[in-house]
């Protein structure tokens, strides 16, 4: 039973750390574009949400990392992920200070779940160039859809919290129950992504006309990519089979890695369209639908792009 406890741990641990890697090498690659494009942009929700999406994820996930595969490195491993806490616990506290980890992380997860959704949504509604029945209605769709994530993630923690405990024999923070709330934690936001899908192919399908300029290209391309292959068929679907199937020492096996994947997809897919949308620096302020960022505004405007996705000419 050890031994396998230890076989689910490598599993999670090295596939964590695969999602890591990518998601900082994309960081490191699309940096300069995020200082150029992002930085230099307005003061606005979407700017800020961004950008703390972008760094605590990271910061989030390099914490997770060095402790799991630290205590790889020493042969001390475990039957559910959590950060390793030992060097700082002592005692009676340990399995106190477990549960506090275990409840910041997956509460960290949830509001960059929403935090993702919330940029989204934004996109959404620029492509439906702020129609008032889209906006309520993906509006209306993400509250409820982060409403319920929020709500029983309270309840898996309620159902799973009095079951971690500090492992003296792997020296890890372990949890040894299940909660079938964890079915509900993933389904809900798989089903507002659902909804974005169908929001974006009907678009895409009422508004043909409109598919030659290069930012609703982007949008269309970006945004069925994202939720198709990042999510429905690969990504958010993972965890929702494991927590339906899987046993506690398999229930965590995808969360970071999907938890980076989503994140990196959902990164370099804003910075694709704030890249169709900033011409240069020193040109002047478009008229038209307002970017997510609030940097330019480019409807009125046609804007050719080279194979790599840099600007060759604009003009009215």
């Amino acid at each position: 039973m050890l031994r396998v406890g230890f076989r689910d741990a490598n599993a999670t641990r090295y596939l964590s750390a695969v999602g890591l890697v990518l998601l900082l090498w994309d960081h490191i690659i699309t940096i300069g574009d995020e200082v150029q494009l992002i930085w230099s942009a307005r003061p606005s929700f979407a700017k800020y949400a961004f950008l703390a999406n972008r760094y605590v994820v990271a910061i989030t996930l390099i914490l997770i990392s060095y402790r799991t595969l630290r205590c790889s490195s020493t042969q001390k491993r475990h039957l559910m992920l959590v950060p390793d806490m030992n060097h700082y616990i002592s005692g009676i506290e340990r399995p106190i200070r477990c549960r506090r980890a275990f409840s910041a992380s997956s509460l960290i997860g949830i509001t960059s779940v929403g935090t993702a959704h919330a940029l989204v949504l934004l996109r959404v509604i620029t492509l439906w160039d702020r129609n008032r029945t889209a906006m309520i209605l993906m509006s209306t769709g993400f509250a409820v859809s982060f409403t319920a994530t929020f709500t029983t993630m309270i309840v898996a923690l309620t159902n799973l919290i009095p079951g971690v405990q500090f492992n003296s024999i792997v020296h890890m923070c372990v949890s040894t129950s299940r909660s079938k709330a964890l079915i509900a934690v993933w389904s809900s936001p798989l089903a507002f992504e659902v909804l974005v899908l169908m929001s974006t192919c009907w678009n895409a399908f009422d508004r043909p006309r409109e598919s030659h300029t290069p930012l609703t290209k982007a949008l269309y391309s970006d945004g069925i990519t994202f939720f198709i292959v990042g999510h429905l068929f690969s990504l958010r679907l993972l965890n929702l089979i494991l927590a339906i199937v899987a046993p506690p020492s398999l229930t965590v096996l995808g969360v970071f890695f999907v938890w980076a994947m989503t994140t990196l997809v959902l990164n370099r897919s804003l910075l694709r369209i704030q890249k169709v949308e900033y011409v240069r620096r020193d040109g002047p302020i478009l008229d038209g639908g307002s970017s997510p960022f609030g940097l330019l505004q480019v409807s009125d405007y046609d804007i050719e792009l080279d194979e790599d996705g840099e600007y060759k000419t604009w003009h009215r």
